[in-house]
């Protein structure tokens, strides 16, 4: 990770900012089935620059500046995009006015409510350089699939299930939903893993982690349903063998495993 430096410090530095490509392809409609070279406003591989996340949303889609595809040269253009169809994230110094004025420029959505503020910048380039290598971590857990979107909510629920107890899952967090997701509707109801290889899944390695949380995760909904408290689900005798089959899994998908 890169030292911090301060505004100024570098001549004409204005500010930090995560900068990304636009991917050669990107998936979209039902099923990632229609794909395009780049984006309807961005080419493939068009720099643009990122702004940080700004809806709560932990940066899902994300408002970016870059130089739009039909405009003609050095025409700049602001828009927001998914971030699944962003690739290669790192940090740069803004040195161009006109790439901090779109930075800084106020968005007014309608006529009827206008976000006056300024949208939230990068506070650091260590700020930017940490959500930069968690972003491309991301990325990398997503790719070789028609469904990277639909892969990351996947492995969050899965990352959930591996470490979730009394005293960290939030209570906001219902694992009753966490379930029901996975045992009746994500991989179809019977659940077969083995088709979603190519949207959702690499290769038969994944579908063998996946079938073996799916068991024994099936068995607690059959007993237990999918409308109970966490408690209910936290404290019930086959839980430790789920939270270790939800580990497994979430290392076989991300070669890495759950802390």
């Amino acid at each position: 990770m890169g030292e911090v430096v301060p505004l100024g410090v570098a001549a004409g530095l204005l500010a930090w900012c995560v900068v990304a490509n636009v991917a050669a392809e990107t998936a979209h409609g039902p099923g990632g089935q229609e794909i395009r070279q780049g984006l309807k406003h961005f080419a493939p591989g068009a720099k643009v620059w990122v702004l940080p996340p700004q809806w709560g949303d932990g940066g899902d889609n994300v408002m970016v500046i870059g130089r739009h595809r039909g405009r003609g040269p050095g025409r700049l253009t602001r828009m927001v995009v998914a971030r699944v169809h962003l690739t290669d994230f790192r940090v740069q110094g803004v040195y161009r006015a006109a790439v901090h004025r779109e930075l800084i420029r106020p968005w007014q959505t309608d006529p009827y409510w206008n976000w006056a503020e300024p949208f939230r910048q990068w506070e650091s380039r260590e700020e930017a350089e940490q959500i930069a290598a968690y972003w491309n971590a991301v990325r990398a857990n997503t790719a070789g699939v028609s469904r990277p979107r639909r892969r990351g909510d996947l492995l969050g629920t899965i990352e959930v299930l591996g470490t979730a107890t009394p005293e960290t899952v939030h209570p906001w967090l219902e694992l009753s939903s966490q379930v029901s997701w996975l045992v009746e509707k994500l991989f179809g109801n019977p659940a077969d893993p083995a088709a979603a290889v190519g949207g959702l899944l690499r290769d038969q390695a994944e579908v063998e982690v996946i079938v073996g949380l799916l068991g024994p995760l099936r068995t607690l909904a059959d007993e237990l349903g999918c409308d109970r408290p966490n408690a209910d689900y936290l404290g019930h005798r086959d839980w430790p063998g789920i939270a270790a089959a939800a580990r497994r899994a979430y290392a076989v998908l991300t070669n890495r495993s759950v802390d």
